[in-house]
């Protein structure tokens, strides 16, 4: 029988000095190494197309109001069609 299982991550990131102040949508992706591009769906509702799992908003030297996302900006991975892989024929 297969049960989810959850881990936590903690850690740290810099953020590039080219990012300017404001709030941001911090999302996931897993890139195919062939072309860097996402190329995974996760198994959850929040979707964005082209392969982007929003997790939520973060402020960037900015405080944030609420960092939760509104559910009707996320797209539906079924109908999603810009995924796709790239052959690497090195």
């Amino acid at each position: 029988e297969l049960r989810p299982k959850s881990y936590k991550a903690d850690g740290t990131f810099q953020v590039p000095q080219t990012v300017g102040s404001g709030e941001y949508i911090l999302a996931l992706a897993i890139l195919d190494p062939a072309g860097m591009l996402p190329s995974t769906r996760f198994a959850t509702k929040n979707y964005f197309k082209g392969g982007r799992h929003p997790v939520g908003l973060v402020g960037v030297d900015k405080p944030m109001r609420e960092p939760t996302l509104d559910p009707a900006s996320f797209d539906d991975p079924a109908r999603d069609r810009t995924l796709q892989y790239v052959l690497d024929n090195r």
